[in-house]
């Protein structure tokens, strides 16, 4: 499942085919994610930031090691951005 969720982001170094079915799973957990952690009314404009983050870095998202583990750490430290 992390696989996919990472394979969406956008063509792997090794050009693997990119699966368009693993954006819904991918966004609903995040949403959950980030929707635990920010008032209501902000959760979608933090969601926003954390896409724009992750495509305007793919390639090296995908060029790391653990690609979900870095994924993850964007997404913790966009919400912690969100109280600063």
């Amino acid at each position: 499942m992390e696989t996919r969720c990472v394979a969406a982001l956008g063509p792997l170094p090794d050009e693997r085919e990119i699966d368009p079915s693993a954006w819904p799973s991918f966004l609903e957990r995040l949403e959950r994610y980030v929707a635990a952690r920010v008032p209501q009314g902000r959760h979608n404009d933090v969601v926003g930031e954390i896409l724009l983050k992750v495509m305007q870095h793919k390639e090296k998202v995908a060029s790391t090691r653990d690609p979900f583990a870095r994924m993850k750490r964007v997404i913790a430290n966009s919400v912690t951005d969100h109280y600063r």
